[in-house]
């Protein structure tokens, strides 16, 4: 199950895969010829089955968003605007994450050398290397689909954003109950200016190693 959630990007994809790989390999069982080898032979199968519906998806988005427009426009129209909905959402999305992770309240803890591990438990390393803004903003919620709320968002990725706002108070609460900082800025221009005082922090850093 592991290793297709690594290949995909959803829960239940993941789970789809797997099954139909147990059943693909129930039905190939005469083809193992080497018991021993059972682990390394079902996790092939595995890979098969989640690059297969990875090709089924690309399928989908290219008839999208390439396909169907091309029924009614011309090429160079459908690849130009293509291109500014994707330039538009990349930089949304790249503003969206810096406010998020790039910022002066965000840690960045390194493994422990002697095992490799992160020092804290899953949750609080998802609560201390994330920060919210404007929580408060209904217009940044809903232009950005509660990735303001990133730390709501990591801990709960399957739950429909509308309740982040209800439930940061509830996160937040907890994170004090328990010692776990918790950030979160007022507004998107203290966001960003936290990202910029952090960019100006990491620029003395290099200074100084130099």
């Amino acid at each position: 199950m592991a290793q297709a959630f690594a290949f995909l990007p959803d829960l239940h994809l993941a789970q789809d895969a797997v099954q139909e790989s147990f059943v693909a390999a129930y039905l190939s069982l005469r083809k193992l010829q080497e018991p021993t080898a059972f682990g390394g032979w079902l996790r092939s199968i595995v890979r098969h089955q989640c690059h297969r519906v990875l090709r089924q998806l690309e399928l989908v988005f290219l008839t999208l968003a390439i396909g169907i427009p091309l029924l009614f426009h011309r090429l160079w129209v459908v690849f130009l605007f293509y291109g500014i909905v994707a330039a538009v959402l990349g930089s949304v999305l790249s503003v969206v994450f810096h406010l998020a992770h790039a910022v002066e309240a965000a840690e960045f803890p390194m493994p422990v050398q002697e095992t490799g591990n992160i020092e804290h438990a899953w949750a609080i390393h998802q609560v201390e290397t994330t920060a919210d803004f404007a929580r408060r903003s209904r217009v940044a919620a809903w232009l950005l689909g509660g990735l303001n709320f990133q730390i709501e968002h990591h801990l709960l990725p399957r739950i429909c954003h509308i309740n982040f706002p209800a439930l940061s108070s509830i996160v937040e609460e907890t994170c004090r109950e328990y010692g776990v900082k918790y950030d979160e800025h007022p507004s998107f221009l203290a966001g960003l200016a936290s990202h910029f005082r952090w960019l100006r922090q990491m620029g003395k850093r290099i200074i100084r190693m130099g």
